[in-house]
């Protein structure tokens, strides 16, 4: 694998070409004109190579790094050169530290202004860039007059096949946001301080087993936003009630739930990587098991779900065939706060609270009946029935506690997953999970809602705190426009997920191994 094999496949288009070999410190009028890219680039390497720049290649991976710098086979180029240490997965050495001894250092730049008006190359890394879906020359110019138009300033960062990024004359995002919402624009802020990267490629596996790959796609995009485009465009037909669960599929066969919030860059996403989409609560379906089997199949699962949480303990009533256990666990919540002395029935003003205790029972009949699942704890859900005093848990004092399963009771099956179950009981505590209405059959054409809640009081406060929610981490029924834009991933099926994929930068290169580049 050689630097001149690579880059025909990242850079296959004249205009990201050109800007990466403009930022090395080419003049325009040595870059040749461009057919294709396997030729443009094998004649500008020979050009190159015969002293058109210092250290050209070194030059080149510090660049082409800045956008990819995840991509497996320029990380391993550039450790082979020593552009970055073994192993270094964050940062990459700046070049002036890889030039000659005897060229002289850069000027030092002056004092930028601290707020607006200043020039954006001025203060690089301490003004938002905007991050711009372009899939050709005409579109680059079409985005960059429109931020001028909107007196942002911009000034191009680098540029791709598939995107272009702009340092732009404010440091403060929500500025940048406002005057980009009512554009056209497919776009992205990523605040200043924060890496300006792109993912080359990033799998995604839908819920129906269906693979898709999205090309250039923002490392400051969350989680949420990619689920939100997958699931909009390939399943438009999918339940918008029902939360979707994210999950980073690892080489070693292992996977992590995603917070839907977290940037993929936070969530530890990188370039190649493979996440599948879920619709949560959706149990498997195999034939009944006979009791005992099922006894000792919860018994396991729960066990190992406790294992690979710090934060989570079980006890049973059983060390055998147990049919009740206690589960405790960590996670933000809500309580109900004291109640007032004008309205002792009704609880005061939710207060946060953490620890949670849950009671999961089999009934006789299990596996062919659900298990049934209490809250022990106080907690303030609309799908937990209230278990602290009042009107409701006085008339029912056997429903105090219960928690609506939702698709886990309507669409069970005795081949339950216990360690989803007390995942689905984690995200009901933190709020990630939970439902307001249901959707209904059609009326005139139109869908029904109707409420879907144990506890009403709870249920009427979450809609009125929405943002109190979401700072706990929770999901919110009315998302706000996304902190990182509007960008609009462009999605690829892939007809057979096993497939060789020659773009998957994990995979052979094409033209095979080679020598120093």
């Amino acid at each position: 694998m050689t630097l001149r094999r690579v880059l025909p496949r990242i850079f296959a288009e004249a205009g990201s070409a050109r800007d990466v070999l403009l930022r090395i410190g080419l003049r325009p009028d040595q870059i040749l004109p461009f057919a294709d890219a396997r030729t443009f680039w094998q004649e500008m390497f020979a050009r190159i190579d015969a002293g058109a720049v210092q250290q050209p290649h070194y030059r080149l991976l510090a660049e082409v790094l800045e956008v990819y710098p995840y991509h497996p086979q320029l990380r391993e180029l550039a450790e082979r050169y020593g552009v970055i240490g073994p192993g270094d997965h964050d940062e990459v050495v700046p070049f002036r530290s890889l030039a000659a001894a005897d060229e002289p250092d850069p000027e030092p730049e002056p004092e930028p202004s601290p707020v607006e008006g200043i020039r954006a190359t001025d203060l690089d890394d301490r003004v938002v860039h905007v991050l711009v879906r372009a899939g050709s020359e005409d579109e680059r110019q079409t985005a960059e007059a429109t931020l001028a138009g909107l007196g942002l300033e911009p000034q191009e960062v680098w540029s791709t096949p598939y995107a272009v990024s702009f340092a732009v004359a404010f440091a403060d995002p929500a500025t940048v946001r406002r005057r980009l919402d009512d554009t056209d624009l497919s776009w992205n802020v990523v605040p200043p301080g924060r890496r300006d990267y792109l993912l080359r490629a990033l799998y995604v596996e839908g819920p129906d087993g269906r693979a898709f790959r999205i090309r250039d796609v923002p490392a400051q995009q969350t989680v949420g936003d990619v689920s939100a485009q997958v699931m909009g465009a390939e399943y438009p037909t999918s339940d918008p009630t029902r939360n979707v669960v994210v999950e980073h599929l690892k080489p070693d066969g292992t996977d992590r739930r995603l917070n839907s919030q977290d940037t993929l860059d936070d969530a530890g996403v990188r370039d190649g990587d493979r996440v599948r989409l879920g619709v949560e609560a959706t149990a498997g379906s195999i034939n009944p098991l006979d009791r005992q089997d099922a006894l000792f199949r919860a018994r396991n699962q729960l066990m190992a779900f406790a294992d690979s949480r710090p934060d989570v303990s079980v006890r049973a009533n059983s060390t055998e065939l147990p049919t009740e256990y206690e589960i405790d666990f960590v996670a933000r919540s809500f309580a109900p706060g004291p109640p007032s002395s004008g309205a002792p029935d009704e609880p005061g003003d939710p207060v946060e609270t953490s620890k949670h205790q849950v009671r999961i029972q089999l009934p006789p009949e299990f596996p062919i009946q659900p298990p049934l699942v209490f809250w022990v704890t106080p907690i303030f859900h609309p799908n937990v029935y209230p278990n602290y005093d009042g009107p409701l848990a006085r008339k029912r004092p056997f429903m105090r506690g219960k928690v609506c399963l939702g698709a886990l009771d309507e669409l069970y099956q005795p081949s339950l997953d216990f360690s989803e179950l007390a995942q689905v009981l984690v995200d009901i505590a933190g709020f990630r999970n939970y439902g307001l209405f249901e959707v209904g059959g059609a009326v005139d054409e139109e869908p029904t809602v109707r409420g879907n809640y144990y506890d009403r009081r709870a249920a009427e406060w979450v809609w009125d705190n929405q943002d109190r929610i979401a700072g706990i981490g929770g999901t919110v029924f009315f998302r706000p426009r996304s902190v990182g834009g509007t960008y609009r991933n462009v999605i690829e099926f892939l007809p057979d997920p096993d497939d060789s994929d020659p773009d998957d930068p994990r995979s052979e290169d094409e033209f095979g191994a080679g020598g120093g580049g």
